[in-house]
């Protein structure tokens, strides 16, 4: 997949990604950003791009969620949180949603960026997770399923959980789309997990045989090594 195609696939995997982008550029640039990066460390990280789009007022503003109650996967919006736009100002400002005073609605999510970013490998591997995602997203079995069960157990409305399996000299990637989770909502990596490992491959692996892991994208879960 070349850079162009991989663009393609991102931009249909998460709705809103030209505006998104653009947000997180004019937030970042914005002398108020500081106070909430201070108070979000892991906003970008753990914590992903939310666009939303609410109506205040009569009127529509379009911003990303840059402080609330955080949630597993994002943010809660039924809270009280503030979105950064520049539908008010072309430089950007900070909007505070009181929880009921606003429609809210969802435009798109984009994933925090990747973990790792000093690895030489990393735009492949964003390639390689946009390919995966894309041709998980193209069976329709396994989104219908996904969808009933990740609204049964709060998880994300696609798979995210992009992990490197080591052992010895071998290299084991995938996407984790099957498995089970544990009591904090995150894949239990002492149990088997179904992955699709690029380009197209499905597996099942047991972690437990693997040296040591690194959750590349996803799931915040530490790095673990066999004693």
């Amino acid at each position: 997949m070349n850079p162009e195609q991989a663009r393609r696939e991102m931009e249909a995997l998460f709705p809103g990604l030209e505006t998104n982008e653009a947000l997180q550029t004019a937030f970042r640039a914005h002398p108020g950003a500081e106070r909430y990066l201070e108070d979000e460390p892991e906003l970008g990280r753990s914590i992903p791009w939310v666009l939303v789009r609410c109506e205040i007022g009569g009127k529509t503003i379009t911003g990303l969620v840059v402080s609330g109650t955080s949630a597993r996967h994002g943010w809660n919006l039924e809270e009280a949180f503030v979105m950064f736009t520049t539908d008010i100002a072309a430089s950007g400002a900070f909007v505070p949603v009181m929880h009921g005073t606003a429609t809210v609605s969802v435009i798109g999510t984009v994933p925090g960026t990747n973990r790792n970013p000093g690895r030489p490998d990393a735009v492949t591997l964003l390639g390689q997770l946009a390919e995966i995602t894309a041709r998980w997203a193209s069976d329709r079995r396994k989104t219908d399923a996904w969808g009933v069960w990740s609204r049964v157990h709060g998880q994300p409305v696609f798979p995210e959980c992009f992990v490197e399996f080591h052992r010895g000299d071998e290299v084991t990637r995938g996407l984790v789309i099957a498995g089970a989770l544990d009591a904090a909502g995150g894949w239990d990596f002492t149990r088997p997990v179904h992955l699709m490992i690029w380009p197209a491959r499905e597996i099942t692996l047991d972690p437990t045989q693997a040296e040591w892991k690194e959750v590349l994208h996803g799931d915040e879960v530490p790095q673990s090594r066999r004693g």
